[in-house]
């Protein structure tokens, strides 16, 4: 859940918030007081554009604890994220079913 000092939840298949080292379905990449470009934001997290996971990963915009926030979540319901998607750059996304 935590990279270099940065905190960001992941949620299990069941909504149950888990590390970025266990399956997953979603990953929360930014918490904040202003909202924000979600594109945007998940091209600078992952160090690619957002289109590049566009047809696996649905970047969403909305509230998280009264905070705006930002998150990817896979786009089929049997589908998981295996790592982190911060820092992806060039490499496969982390999903499997």
């Amino acid at each position: 859940m935590t990279a270099g000092g940065r905190y960001w939840p992941c949620l299990d298949l069941r909504g149950v918030e888990a590390s970025f080292e266990e399956p997953h379905r979603t990953e929360v990449f930014y918490t904040g007081t202003a909202t924000v470009d979600r594109r945007a934001r998940y091209g600078e997290f992952t160090r690619r554009g957002h289109t590049v996971d566009s047809d696996r990963v649905r970047v969403v915009s909305g509230t998280r604890d009264a905070s705006a926030a930002c998150w990817a979540e896979t786009m089929a319901p049997e589908d998981e994220l295996t790592a982190s998607v911060r820092a992806l750059g060039s490499t496969a996304l982390p999903i499997g079913r």
